[in-house]
């Protein structure tokens, strides 16, 4: 059996593919910015072929786009594409809180609490990646407790579209939405705590809907 602690070597690809994509989502490499192969090669210190085969990956992503005339850029988002994005995982998420209220135990509700204990600690400190990380287990907690695996699969495949990329980093583009996140957690906890499934529902959909409203003038 193979140990637990033997993981597979990055390959220089994946490494130079994960150094682009944090640039990208960290805005270090903005949307519009052309990237050139040959300025890659030398801040990577690697030959072409790898260079064009993380941009190949950054392109199936939805993070860079190629023109007619084969030149690399970042990709930019649209307005619309994002509130297509949060209108419809507003509804699926506030779907899957509706179904995970019965289903939850004591101990899956004391771990929410506890997360959002720790967000608020976090952003106190102005740690934006805890918060971010924070984030992300709070709602996957609840969208595994639905016990739905369509449901489940259909919100994977919203996080597989590029517009996902930008709403992981929501909180490095405007940190306030970090109390906005902390609010709106506390309320969907009080409605699963509740066992009330329709107002589940509702908190979810409206924490989608404040977070939108936070961002969307800044796009």
């Amino acid at each position: 059996m193979k140990p637990k602690n033997i993981t597979r070597p990055s390959t220089v690809v994946e490494q130079i593919h994960k150094a682009l994509s944090t640039a990208i989502l960290n805005q270090e490499l903005k949307p519009g910015t052309l990237l050139k192969e040959m300025e890659l090669q030398q801040w990577f210190g690697v030959s072409r072929a790898p260079i064009r085969e993380a941009i190949r990956l950054l392109e199936s992503e939805g993070l860079v786009v190629v023109n007619a005339f084969k030149k690399k850029y970042v990709r930019k988002l649209s307005h619309e594409e994002l509130e297509e994005i949060y209108s419809v995982l507003g509804c699926l998420e506030g779907f899957a809180a509706n179904l995970a209220v019965p289903r939850m135990t004591e101990a899956d509700l004391s771990r929410l609490e506890e997360n959002i204990r720790q967000m608020e600690k976090a952003g106190r400190e102005k740690d934006l990646t805890v918060c971010t990380q924070l984030n992300f287990q709070f709602h996957s907690a609840i969208i595994k407790a639905s016990g739905n695996t369509v449901l489940r699969k259909s919100i994977s495949s919203i996080m597989k579209s590029p517009g996902w990329y930008w709403l992981t980093r929501a909180f490095y583009n405007d940190p306030s939405l970090v109390a906005t996140s902390i609010a709106d957690h506390t309320e969907v906890l009080k409605a699963l705590l509740a066992r009330d499934p329709e107002k589940a529902e509702r908190s979810v959909r409206s924490h989608f809907s404040n977070i939108r409203s936070g961002w969307k003038d800044q796009m």
